[in-house]
């Protein structure tokens, strides 16, 4: 029984009591207004005929005396019989009369002749043997005094009674009238709570049949409580099980039958009436108990959980895949593998695992933007699906890396399709956003059981076999061979050691010197990296910077190279031979939004001009993503550090982009700086840049000279400055300070001074 029916039958209950006291309360007064003078008049009379009696009695008695004494004459001599009544009796006779009769009822003496008030009493006792009686004796006495006497106790009745009707209507009815008030109060407080809860409820009797919705029920079964009103619930309320679609059992029935509270079934979802819209629901549903154990009803509340469930899948859906391309995630795809090696190890097939890394994305990615990243991303996904069987997963692991594990392999040469196949249609353009992209992909494939029995052994062994096929010219596909565990072993010890290496000062710089042709000075210097292991002996940048690129540690290696040469250069310009100390920075550095601020805080920590500080830029990194590059040099410029393009000719920068960034250096790459005395090309490319700085009003400086014949011919074509081992290797700062003191120009050449 719901709030609303308990306290309507309430409220009913109380309406009839008030109507029962009511008339009890009449039938009490009635009670009390007439039992006193009854009662009373009662014993009243009941007093006054025993008295009679007895009178009665002792006047028979007195007059058989009379008679045994003077058996002749006493009836005839009634001087003896008034004699012997008014010796023995002291009666008013106003009050009372007495008689006596002979056998044959002759009345022989009447005491009192004056007629008594109304009413009468009489008592007729014989005299002698009732068999054979000589006589009677009537006693007669008025009872008017015991009318009256009752009269004047009903009279006190009537006040009592009236004050009692008045006590029980004027206070204990009012009393009840007001506990009516006061219920219909609550009544109407229920009823708005009831309708104002976000929560449905539903109430039946103890057969199950629907006593009350409210709105929310209301709306979530399409049922009014008008129309359920007597429906069984089942009728009225249909549930199912989401995943069976079987009927689910009514929490009512359970509640009822257990006289419990009885939980919904998880994953029950309610059907609405009419157009039968589903809703998940949670909640309850408890039994309604009198006071004697018995249930009377039930009562069941609901909530509508459609919106939470859909976010709990969404939350479970991004839990275990990739938010950009909806494919597994990293976490999904190792359940996966692990299902799959599990049924391989039941059945005897083979499980592979595939990793893929997209060749070259970063260039796409940040040459044309993240957008067009994502949407290439997007699309490689897609395609990669299409490429395997409904049974086998494609996962994203992150960024342009790719997996996939295909389970129940019979061949090998079937894996060798299936990567093939994901060659084939990454090979085909992509068409994104007016443009038409070329990706290619190199992937790595280890097998279960063959090369691993676990899940982090084939994932470690399909990324070597990744880096081999990268090795191996890319676009193509390498499975896992012993051999590659020795390089595998290898490149994560290099990890390994460049992780400690900036902690453990392992790092050095380096200083090779640029000579100004025309001056015959040494102008600047170029900081180059150098690692100082302990186990390798001094490590070349080729053999290290990708390693650092790669696990992003370049970032705070390129920091300390910054901060070492404005420091070295500060310490060039309070010695009196100031020097401007190029730096090379990385396209993982230029990404950092706050290099610029870093470079300026250096500046300002170390109190060195920023015209002492240059920095060289690739022109590949350049043309990758040349808004950035324009904002970048604005910043650059803005605290007055100078610029430089590095490896200038084996890019594709445009003129126009040149004449658009405020370039001060063109730095010849040493390719063509090599092949200026054997190729007639080289020496027209060469040639070209020096005259295309020229016009542009950029100094040019030419890298990797060896020889002083290029040296002259650079000179001759109009370069502005050299730098390469004919001049001076690089060396530390200390070295570089003894080399200045003793460096003089070579005697083949006239410098302007």
């Amino acid at each position: 029984m719901n709030n609303e029916n308990w306290l309507g039958a309430k409220q009913l209950s109380l309406a009839t009591s008030l109507r029962l006291l009511s008339t009890a309360s009449l039938v009490i007064c009635g009670v009390v207004f007439v039992l006193p003078p009854a009662l009373y008049f009662e014993w009243a009379m009941d007093v006054d005929a025993r008295t009679l009696r007895t009178e009665a009695l002792l006047n028979a008695q007195s007059v058989l005396a009379l008679s045994t004494q003077q058996p002749d004459s006493w009836s005839t001599d009634l001087s003896l019989l008034q004699e012997l009544f008014s010796s023995e009796n002291d009666v008013d006779d106003d009050e009372e009369r007495r008689s006596v009769f002979s056998a044959s009822g002759q009345l022989l003496l009447e005491q009192s002749a004056q007629e008594l008030d109304a009413p009468r009493l009489t008592e007729l006792v014989l005299i002698g043997d009732p068999e054979s009686p000589i006589g009677s004796v009537a006693v007669t006495r008025s009872v008017r005094h015991v009318w009256l006497e009752s009269a004047s106790v009903a009279v006190g009745s009537l006040v009592f009674s009236g004050l009692l009707l008045w006590f029980m209507r004027g206070v204990l009815l009012s009393a009840l009238r007001q506990a009516i008030e006061k219920l219909q109060e609550e009544k109407e407080r229920a009823l708005i709570t009831l309708r104002s809860i976000g929560d449905a409820v539903i109430t039946t009797d103890s057969e199950m049949r629907v006593q009350y919705l409210n709105p929310v029920a209301e709306s979530l079964t399409g049922w009014t409580t008008e129309e359920a009103q007597g429906l069984l619930m089942d009728e009225v309320f249909f549930i199912v099980q989401e995943e069976s679609r079987a009927p689910a059992v009514n929490p009512i029935k359970e509640c009822l039958q257990s006289l419990q509270i009885v939980e919904m079934e998880n994953h029950t979802v309610l059907v609405r009436r009419g157009d039968g819209q589903e809703f998940h629901i949670e909640d309850s549903a408890a039994p309604i108990l009198h006071s004697d154990g018995r249930a009377i009803g039930a009562v069941m509340v609901f909530h509508d959980v459609t919106e939470r469930k859909a976010s709990q899948q969404q939350l479970k859906h991004t839990a275990f895949h990739d938010t950009l391309t909806g494919l597994p995630n990293r976490q999904l795809f190792r359940n996966r593998i692990l299902t799959a090696t599990e049924a391989s190890r039941a059945d005897g097939t083979i499980t592979a695992v595939l990793f893929l890394d997209l060749d070259r994305f970063k260039g796409i990615n940040d040459s044309l933007g993240h957008s067009v990243g994502d949407e290439l991303l997007i699309l490689v996904a897609k395609r990669l699906r299409q490429c395997v069987r409904e049974s086998d997963t494609v996962a994203r692991m992150g960024g342009d890396e790719f997996t996939a594990v295909l389970g129940g392999i019979h061949s090998v040469d079937n894996v060798r399709l299936i990567g093939e196949k994901m060659l084939a249609s990454l090979a085909n353009p992509f068409h994104i956003e007016g443009q038409h992209l070329r990706i290619s992909t190199s992937i790595g494939v280890s097998l279960f059981p063959q090369d691993a029995d676990n899940l982090e052994d084939l994932l470690k062994l399909a990324d070597s076999a990744m880096y081999q096929a990268k090795d191996s010219g890319r676009n193509n596909v390498q499975f896992y061979t012993p051999d590659l565990n020795t390089r595998a072993t290898e490149k994560l010890q290099l990890e390994y050691a460049l992780h400690t290496a900036l902690e453990n000062n392992e790092y050095a710089l380096v200083y090779q010197p640029k000579l100004d042709l025309t001056t015959g000075k040494i102008l600047g210097v170029e900081a180059l990296l150098r690692w100082v292991s302990p186990e390798r002996g001094i490590v070349m940048p080729g053999d290290f910077i990708d390693r650092l690129e790669e696990t992003g540690r370049i970032v705070q290696v390129g920091l300390w190279v910054l901060k070492t040469a404005i420091q070295q250069a500060k310490h060039w310009l309070d010695a009196g031979c100031p020097k401007v100390v190029s730096v090379n920075v990385s396209a993982y550095q230029l990404r950092q939004s706050g290099l610029v601020a870093d470079i300026a805080g250096m500046l300002d920590a170390a109190s060195l001009p920023a015209k002492w500080l240059q920095i060289e830029l690739t022109e590949s990194l350049l043309m990758n993503d040349a808004d950035r590059s324009d904002f970048l040099f604005a910043d650059l410029l803005g605290i007055g550090v100078g610029i430089a393009l590095d490896d200038f000719g084996t890019g594709y920068s445009s003129l126009g982009y040149l004449r658009k960034f405020p370039i001060q250096e063109l730095k010849i790459d040493r390719s063509f700086v090599t092949d200026i005395d054997s190729s007639e090309t080289a020496e027209r490319v060469v040639k070209t840049v020096v005259e295309l700085g020229q016009a542009l009003n950029m100094y040019v400086t030419a890298e990797g000279v060896e020889t002083a014949e290029q040296l002259l011919r650079l000179r001759a074509m109009g370069c502005d400055a050299v730098q390469g081992f004919h001049l001076a290797r690089p060396m530390d700062s200390e070295a570089l300070d003894v080399w200045l003191t003793e460096f003089q120009p070579s005697a083949d050449i006239s410098f302007e001074i």
